[in-house]
């Protein structure tokens, strides 16, 4: 529990077209998708949760069960100086069904994909379970567990913050006007 002053409520309103997309990164799969990974991994390919698996440097059981990264210390800094335009918490729904949810009438994100890694986790069950991209986009979080919205102007500033903090980010997009929406270029 807790509380926000009401003019520090942070509900995507003051998103503009200009604003940058900036992603943190997620330790896996972050709750989300276990169904399907366990259908793929466990169910069809067969592997076993104490096996190693080469591409993920540690066995299954290990991958899965990466705890859930908690985004508060590194927001707190970013927050006090009133730096976000919107935050987006990339969960169940994935990059696709999350991003409209702030997104205000007349505006939609443009994320580029290929600007952030992805994680062998996510690579493991496309390629095995012949997941399509949009599939995948609209279950996971890709290896991006936080979108931060802020204006341009602010971005030099957030950055320098994030990398005081050692923090990862990826500049992965953009706002611009449009039906609200996410709209994904490049490839994965």
């Amino acid at each position: 529990m807790g509380w926000v002053r009401r003019r520090e409520v942070i509900d995507g309103s003051r998103i503009r077209p200009g604003d940058v997309i900036v992603g943190l990164p997620s330790t896996g799969l972050h709750t989300n998708g276990y169904s399907l990974a366990r259908k793929v991994l466990l169910e069809k390919e067969g592997i076993k949760l104490t096996q190693q698996v080469p591409e993920l440097g540690w066995t299954l059981g290990e991958e899965l069960l990466s705890p859930h990264r908690c985004y508060g210390k590194v927001l707190q800094p970013l927050l006090r100086e009133r730096l976000l335009n919107g935050l987006v918490h990339v969960t169940g729904g994935g990059i696709t069904d999350n991003t409209p949810r702030i997104l205000p009438r007349g505006t939609r994100a443009v994320v580029r994909l290929g600007s952030w890694p992805v994680f062998p986790i996510f690579e493991l069950i496309a390629r095995r379970g012949r997941v399509p991209e949009p599939d995948m986009l609209r279950t996971f979080n890709m290896g991006i567990g936080m979108m931060m919205i802020v204006a341009k102007q602010k971005l030099a500033r957030l950055t320098t913050l994030l990398s005081i903090m050692h923090e990862k980010y990826w500049i992965i997009g953009d706002i611009r006007r449009g039906k609200p929406g996410v709209q994904y270029v490049g490839d994965l």
